[in-house]
């Protein structure tokens, strides 16, 4: 997983989110943060890191700027669940599950942990 997954931006740093749910797979991950400070305290960010494929690109490559998306906020789990299930993301792999949204997530995984 990329450092910008665990400290996306001055926005959203590790003591201003919880992270509740990553999937992953070769070349990037996608995760679910819910937002525990600042003006939007208990709102859901969905962030898309692709950031290993930057290992694979010239430095000169117009992709190298577009690896890493935020999405949000959110003001419910449900809206952030929902973001993610309507887009292609939750074809990779859960990789972390957090123990208060494990109800509403793993209903809708598959057996061999996609969703």
């Amino acid at each position: 997983m990329s450092s910008k997954t665990l400290h996306p931006n001055a926005r959203i740093n590790e003591r201003e989110h919880l992270l509740l749910l990553n999937f992953g797979a070769e070349g990037g991950s996608v995760s679910l943060l819910q937002l525990v400070k600042g003006p939007h305290k208990g709102q859901y960010v969905v962030i898309v890191d692709e950031g290993t494929l930057a290992d694979f690109l010239d430095e000169d490559d117009p992709l190298l700027n577009n690896l890493y998306h935020e999405y949000g906020p959110f003001t419910t789990l449900n809206d952030a669940l929902v973001y993610m299930v309507d887009s292609k993301y939750f074809t990779l792999h859960l990789l972390f599950l957090h123990d208060s949204i494990a109800e509403n997530v793993l209903p809708l995984v598959n057996k061999d942990g996609r969703m």
